[in-house]
Parts: C-alpha cells; structure tokens; sequence
C-alpha cells in the first residue's frame, strides 16, 4: 500500500525510485498512479488521479514523502493528470516561491499550502468548488490569489496571517462572490476589508490564463 511505502527509509541518492510513477494496490483503490521528484529546485509531481492526503507532523513538517527535502524547494509543479492536492501536501514548504497548479485539479485537501511563507501568488484552478480549511494559511507574503466561479464555500482558517494580501481575484461577478459559503470571519473579513482590492468578472484582463 501507499502507506507502506511511505514508511520505508530512501536515501537521497535513490532519484530514479524517486521520479518514477508509483502504483499501488490497497483494496479500495486498486492502483494509484502519482509520482515526484526534485529537480533543480523544483517539486515535480507526475502521474494521474488522487494526491494521499497527508498529516501534520511534529512543530513543522507534514507526513508528505518530500517533507525532509522541503528546505530544497524553490518551485512546485503538480503536472496535468493529478485531480487531488493532499491535505498538508505542500504544507511548511517554506523556501517555495512558486506554486503551479493544473486544470485537471477539482478538490484541494485542507492545510494544503500551510505556511508556505514564501509565495507571493496563488491561482486555484477552475473545478475546484470548496476551498478547504487552512488551505491558505499563515502565507505571509502571499500578495494575491485568484479564485474560480466554481468555489461554492470557503471554510475557516482561510487567509488568516496572510499579511501582504491585496488582491482578491474573483472568476464571477461580485453577486456572485457574495453568495459564496463561508466561515462568518473568513468571508466577511475578505467582503469588507478595505485593505484588499477585490476584482470580479468585469475585469477579465486580470485573470491571464483563466
């Protein structure tokens, strides 16, 4: 199983186990098919279908294989394929300045991006409809995110310390924006703040590739 294979002890020297794809075969999932691999800084990760969702563990880390490599993380790059991100996949990878997310990603697992102090830019890709809680949390340098017409809630501990945040891009219209499910905090604090600039639909310009 997944879990299993987590448990074992790879040496830092064993790359090409690293890059390759894995599968699995637990009894409820029969194979999974997602791999990773460091390059130059950068966190690749391959392959198709669900992410594992993982755990805190101790003051600072995750369970996440990459975990005890995260200070060598410059850059993520989850590849086309994956639908899933992990709960605290990415979490306390803090030296990470840029996080690329794929179309095919629908569901986001909570604490994704924990602490991940270094990013200044976050675009949640189109199919994701629930912004989990922690996704975003303690990003202290995050500037702006960008937010798709699919997102239906937005649960707590969202954006808090998330103290250089200016700008919220939002897919739809701002009626729209205003129906989104919420923590009374989250929400609310984002709705009425007049520290940060909220961009809906009529400024398409903003959105680039959305």
């Amino acid at each position: 199983t997944e879990e299993q294979w987590n448990s074992l002890q790879i040496e830092s020297d064993n790359d090409e186990i690293i890059r390759s794809h894995l599968f699995f075969s637990d009894g409820e999932r029969e194979f999974q098919k997602i791999g990773w691999y460091i390059e130059d800084g950068t966190l690749f990760i391959t392959g198709s279908g669900e992410m594992t969702d993982y755990m805190h563990f101790a003051d600072y880390g995750s369970t996440a294989p990459w975990n005890h490599r995260r200070d060598e993380i410059k850059k993520i790059v989850v590849e086309d394929g994956t639908t899933h991100i992990g709960s605290v996949a990415f979490g306390y990878c803090d030296h990470a300045e840029e996080i690329i997310l794929p179309p095919s990603i629908t569901s986001i697992g909570g604490g994704a991006f924990h602490t991940c102090t270094s990013i200044t830019e976050l675009r949640i890709p189109s199919g994701v409809r629930t912004l989990e809680s922690a996704i975003v949390l303690c990003c202290y340098k995050l500037e702006s995110i960008y937010i798709p017409k699919t997102v239906e809630s937005i649960n707590s501990w969202n954006f808090q310390y998330c103290w250089e945040l200016k700008n919220v891009y939002f897919q739809g219209t701002e009626q729209e924006w205003k129906t989104i499910e919420g923590s009374e905090y989250v929400h609310n604090n984002l709705q009425s703040s007049e520290d940060v600039n909220k961009y809906y639909e009529n400024n398409r310009h903003t959105w680039g590739e959305y």
